[in-house]
């Protein structure tokens, strides 16, 4: 039996996603030192004061972790249509291999022979992260350890419906593993990049326009159509709300700047102006979760006011559709800054 000190624990906002697991396995690999010894008025009495003592935490540090490479990757930018499901970017090839480079790390993606692998790499001290078959209760595993033919998984506190048994080696699609480090292959530039390519395709795709217009009362005679079909349309883009809290993932990546390119002084109005806008989206996407969730679904209502419900999502979705492109102007700004600054250095002798 060989077991790795691993204790770190996972983000609360996903599912053990690449990008969450990568956080806390980033952190292990870099040794990044945490405080856990701490006063915690939350811990006490159910309620958070604000007083900033778990700011060096595990928990902390991981969770800006996952939103730094949940942001640059992309994922957080992505907007789902109104019909069909979202592509799962936080586990995608392009994102791994994004955070990997990103990281400056080398690696290796193994798709048989699980057990000599395992057994190779925690006893060179590195965990490995499993991708899935079965995406149910996450995508990934981190494993820690063996038992001679027992796989030794990370305990995945705080991530999302976790999974309660560590995973048999049929059980497993790929492993990556880390070969080694040297340089970053991608910089916050290229970060920036993904964000402005999945945020352009949501543009392009009119994914804010045809919500929109789906919900315009008398255009699309929804006094005539089902009550049902009508319930079905607020549940969705409450759905849809849920999902776009990725926005809040977004907006803290470029509040606490945990990065040193990130702390560029020139970067701060654009970083501000996500703060903002973002903001509003928290907000607005908050509204669209109670225009659903608190009501009463068991009548219709006269045709007036639900005309003035529908008229709320559609100023919501406005609104959101107005944040995403101040925000992709921001983008823009801080990609203008780093282009100007790279050129600069290139001219000097």
């Amino acid at each position: 039996m060989k077991k790795l000190n691993f204790t770190l624990p996972f983000a609360g906002y996903d599912q053990l996603s690449f990008i969450n697991s990568f956080a806390s396995v980033y952190m292990y690999l870099e040794n990044i030192a945490y405080d856990d010894d701490y006063v915690c008025p939350q811990k006490a009495t159910g309620h958070c004061n604000g007083c900033g003592n778990c700011k060096r935490s595990s928990g902390r540090i991981q969770e800006d972790l996952y939103f730094l490479f949940d942001t640059l990757s992309g994922r957080s930018s992505l907007r789902p249509a109104f019909e069909g499901e979202a592509p799962d970017l936080g586990s995608s090839s392009e994102t791994i291999q994004f955070c990997m480079g990103f990281a400056g790390y080398d690696f290796i993606k193994v798709t048989e022979r699980f057990r000599e692998t395992l057994a190779a790499e925690i006893d060179a001290g590195r965990p490995v992260i499993s991708l899935m078959k079965d995406a149910r209760f996450g995508r990934t595993r981190v494993l820690i350890g063996y038992d001679g033919d027992q796989i030794i998984m990370a305990d995945p506190k705080g991530a999302q419906q976790a999974p309660k048994a560590a995973p048999v080696y049929e059980d497993i699609d790929c492993m990556y593993a880390v070969a080694g480090t040297g340089r970053a292959k991608y910089s916050l530039a290229d970060g920036l990049r993904n964000i402005r390519r999945v945020m352009s395709e949501n543009r392009d795709k009119q994914i804010w326009d045809d919500c929109i217009s789906r919900f315009r009362y008398w255009d699309n005679k929804l006094p005539d159509m089902p009550f049902e079909h009508l319930r079905a349309m607020f549940k969705r883009i409450c759905d849809l709300a849920w999902y776009n809290f990725n926005c809040h993932n977004f907006a803290e990546t470029f509040r606490h700047r945990v990065i040193d390119e990130l702390r560029n002084p020139q970067l701060d109005g654009a970083c501000r102006q996500i703060d903002v806008s973002y903001d509003g989206a928290h907000t607005r996407n908050w509204q669209l979760i109670g225009l659903y969730e608190c009501r009463d679904w068991s009548k219709r209502w006269y045709h007036e006011l639900e005309w003035g419900i529908c008229e709320c999502v559609v100023q919501c979705l406005q609104a959101l559709k107005q944040y995403d492109a101040e925000v992709l102007s921001a983008v823009d700004d801080m990609l203008a800054v780093l282009s100007k600054a790279e050129a600069s250095c290139h001219a000097q002798p």
